[in-house]
């Protein structure tokens, strides 16, 4: 019968090796998922301002159906009647 050795390297006489593979896998996909996030943050910004300015049209163009004056400060609408 034929006997294979496999010769492994002891712990003592390590390199560390294995740890910068693991590390230099990690940072790509650390990247990605930071400028994932940034995306999405970006994106929930992008909507809210959206939706601002959405609610500011309809208030003004609600107050112009009324006759009244509309003073829009800060991002906000004031009806004054």
């Amino acid at each position: 019968m034929l006997a294979v050795v496999i010769d492994f390297p002891r712990a003592d006489k390590a390199s560390g090796t294995t740890l910068v593979v693991c590390l230099l896998l990690l940072v790509p996909l650390l990247l990605l998922g930071v400028g994932t996030m940034e995306s999405a943050v970006l994106g929930e910004r992008m909507a809210a301002n959206i939706e601002d300015s959405a609610r500011i049209r309809r208030s003004g163009n609600r107050a112009r159906s009324r006759g009244g004056m509309v003073k829009v400060t800060s991002g906000f609408a004031y009806r004054f009647v």
